[in-house]
């Protein structure tokens, strides 16, 4: 992710968690997806569990749903565990 900062970055015993939150308008955005295949390919380096957690305006949890699933399709690694999180507690792991 040497480009990306997330706003969540957690490493430590053959765990890694890569947390992002999104608004509504910066969620679809170049940027935002090139930070999505970049923390990606941070978990696929990683030799165990890693976890991608998105956070999302409630508006956007199904959207932000589909999406992960085609990136996860695209660049998922085996270890790789995606979760969405809606501003209102809803989550879901993809």
């Amino acid at each position: 992710y040497s480009d990306f900062i997330p706003d969540v970055y957690y490493s430590y015993d053959k765990l890694l968690i890569i947390g992002e939150a999104k608004t509504y308008d910066d969620f679809k955005t170049e940027h935002s997806k090139s930070q999505y295949r970049a923390y990606f390919e941070e978990c696929k380096k990683y030799p165990f569990r890693s976890i991608i957690t998105i956070a999302v305006p409630w508006q956007l949890f199904v959207t932000a749903k589909n999406h992960f699933r085609r990136c996860n399709r695209l660049y998922g690694g085996i270890n790789t565990e995606i979760y969405v999180i809606s501003e209102n507690g809803v989550f879901e792991k993809i």
